[in-house]
């Protein structure tokens, strides 16, 4: 998605103190919460863009215009329709009332900082706004607890004097490729991969890198399955144009 650009707010509250944040919207609900989710907040003033007229940093086509009072109280006042060019804003004066928080990001995809209001003031209390990953630190987080819960590992190695290029070749386990990770590549070497996995049933294969090659080789499929804190070993020869993926352990299956 692209960038959107902010919501406009004039701020008279010293207590909102957020310098280089930008609003991004009105909500209601509880930020980060498994059982209440946070929708926005329904305004009885109605925005009016021409769907006719799009922009991508617009998607809405237009942007809402607050001011915060310096008694912490937030009114909207009314709507900007920045993709219609010559347009004048709607105006409007709706007191947001309720319980209901702001959020503010240094960028669209940032951090950000969810502000709350109780019964229609701001909490001044900062012990109680909450913070919000930015994008990246979102996927990063996921990714993190994907590599904590990999405790078992495989090693894919060449046999003693095959002529093996692992450059040329890909790994795949379920269907992904799979390489060394950087924690784990001072246990591999220039003809062996080391792959951290979460324990389970898999399924490894060796393809060639070349997807466009005409005839493309890959080795035997194997089905496995490793515990917490297992390692597997497989072997790999290359005769001709067959590749053999031959794993150490007996209880391995090969199709």
């Amino acid at each position: 998605m692209t960038a959107q650009v902010a919501d406009r707010l004039i701020n008279a509250c010293l207590e909102l103190d957020l310098p280089g944040y930008q609003l991004f919207g009105v909500f209601t609900g509880v930020p980060n919460s498994e059982h209440e989710k946070l929708g926005p907040y329904c305004f009885k003033a109605k925005a009016t863009p021409d769907p006719r007229i799009v922009s991508t940093a617009v998607a809405r086509g237009y942007v809402s215009l607050y001011r915060l009072n310096s008694s912490g109280r937030l009114t909207l006042n009314g709507f900007a329709y920045l993709p219609h060019k010559g347009r004048a804003p709607d105006l409007v004066h709706e007191e947001v009332i309720g319980d209901f928080w702001l959020l503010f990001r240094m960028s669209f995809f940032g951090e950000g900082v969810f502000v709350p209001f109780r019964n229609g003031v701001l909490v001044k209390d900062r012990s109680q706004w909450r913070h919000q990953m930015s994008s990246e630190g979102i996927l990063g987080g996921i990714a993190a607890r994907h590599e904590r819960a990999r405790t078992a590992t495989i090693r894919v190695h060449c046999a003693e004097g095959a002529p093996f290029d692992f450059g040329n070749f890909r790994i795949y386990i379920d269907g992904n490729i799979h390489n060394t990770p950087l924690r784990l590549r001072h246990l591999a070497s220039p003809t062996a991969e080391v792959i951290a996995l979460e324990p389970g049933a898999h399924r490894i294969v060796v393809r060639e890198a070349d997807t466009r090659k005409p005839n493309r080789v890959e080795s035997n499929t194997a089905h496995f399955e490793i515990y917490p804190g297992e390692t597997l070993t497989f072997t790999l020869q290359q005769d001709a144009e067959v590749i053999l993926l031959k794993p150490l352990q007996p209880f391995v299956a090969e199709l």
